[in-house]
């Protein structure tokens, strides 16, 4: 066995600031979801899901 050195990494980043910021809602996430699996909505209509 011997020593290795992995002292020597260099990252190198470019921040993005274009990027439209946007808050998710609980039922964002969930839409996005039901337009994947469309089973969801009519689980949503059966059960009222609260997603506020």
């Amino acid at each position: 066995m011997h020593k290795v050195s992995h002292f020597n990494i260099a990252v190198e980043y470019k921040n993005d600031v274009t990027l439209k910021k946007e808050i998710m809602t609980k039922r964002k996430i969930f839409d996005k979801f039901a337009e994947i699996n469309p089973v969801l909505k009519e689980l949503d209509e059966i059960f009222k899901f609260d997603l506020n």
